[in-house]
């Protein structure tokens, strides 16, 4: 197993990139296991941990055995108790309404509506369930390096609701909370986009609903991601304020000069040489 130089926050959202950073965990203990040797992060060297609304995606983690923090991030309230809960926090400003909205859960994920996603991460804040990912940030920063910056990833498709939803707002609080503790990072975004899953998934490919709200996931957060970050860096004033529960506001922005992320890698369906990748099992 390569030797891993300074310290790796890995951050997997919602179900791709809750599998991706599984997968990585579970590669890194068998490598280890071939040396005889016991992987464990008790070190601070690095940590790991994944966010999911769906909580069969949360179950079949916790199965794989690989004792990651799995943080659920949805709850069995409806969307009109989170709305009624969060009242005071402006959530009816860009949270639509209705009657069958209204009336659903969190917990079979964000159905590709990138709003549930960003309302569960608020209750995840509020309810203090994000003190399981500040549990493993907190042993990195006991055994900080003196004069090292501590590389964050996170990994996150942008075609689904769940990551699409909360990689904004994940990335602006990590950078923050490791701020308030005096520990520099680099933030670096591995973003899968909807082609890889147009082009691998039967279903997915025979369904132009299906694509086009895929394609509007990504593009809508894209977009969000762009507008934030020249807010952040260049002091952009958009038309209409852009407020991020407590943790961002246009209209007094923290000009820190840092982005959303220090590097963004928009993963694509296209090879160096120009060809489609048909099967998942390509990509590895």
């Amino acid at each position: 197993m390569a030797k891993i130089e300074g310290q790796v926050l890995l951050i997997g959202l919602g179900g791709t990139g809750s599998r991706i950073v599984n997968n990585v965990v579970s590669d890194l203990q068998k490598a280890a296991r071939r040396k005889n040797k016991k992987f464990s992060t008790a070190d601070g060297k690095m940590a790991f941990a994944v966010l999911d609304t769906n909580m069969n995606d949360v179950g079949e983690i916790n199965k794989s055995l690989t004792g990651i923090n799995n943080i659920s991030t949805s709850s069995e309230k409806k969307i009109k108790e989170y709305m009624s809960q969060y009242s005071y926090m402006g959530v009816s400003d860009w949270m639509p309404r209705s009657k069958t909205l209204d009336e659903e859960t969190m917990i079979d994920g964000a159905s590709q509506m990138r709003f549930k996603s960003r309302l569960a991460l608020l209750d995840t804040i509020e309810s203090h369930k994000i003190d399981e990912l500040k549990n493993a940030i907190q042993t990195m920063i006991e055994n900080r390096e003196l004069g090292q910056k501590v590389r964050v990833m996170i990994v996150s498709s942008l075609a689904g609701g769940t990551g699409s939803g909360m990689f904004i707002q994940t990335a602006i609080w990590i950078r923050k909370y490791l701020d308030e503790h005096s520990f520099e990072s680099t933030i670096r975004g591995i973003l899968v986009l909807p082609d890889v899953f147009i082009s691998t998934v039967e279903d997915i490919k025979k369904s132009a609903t299906e694509k086009e709200s895929l394609y509007a996931n990504a593009y809508g957060a894209i977009r969000e991601l762009n507008t934030i970050t020249k807010i952040k860096t260049k002091n952009f004033k958009p038309l209409v304020p852009i407020k991020i529960d407590d943790i961002f506001d246009s209209e007094n922005p923290e000009l820190d000069g840092k982005p959303v992320f220090d590097f963004a890698f928009l993963i694509d369906d296209i090879t160096e040489n120009g060809n489609t990748m048909q099967t998942i099992g390509e990509y590895g």
